[in-house]
């Protein structure tokens, strides 16, 4: 079997390439968002702690 012409090849290479780079954006910010998440989570906790220990 023949392989696809190269520019086919260049067009599917080149979508790919431009969803695996989307995808990862969108997993970075993800991230980002969870990792603000967690801190803004800790700080609350530590706050709260802090009150419980302080009012005891």
């Amino acid at each position: 079997m023949a392989p696809p012409p190269p520019i086919e090849m260049e067009a599917a290479t080149k979508a790919m390439f431009d969803i695996l780079t989307q995808n990862i954006t969108q997993m970075r910010l993800a991230n980002e968002a969870q990792a603000a998440r967690m801190e803004k989570l800790t700080e609350e906790l530590a706050l709260s702690r802090d009150n419980k220990l302080r009012f005891k």
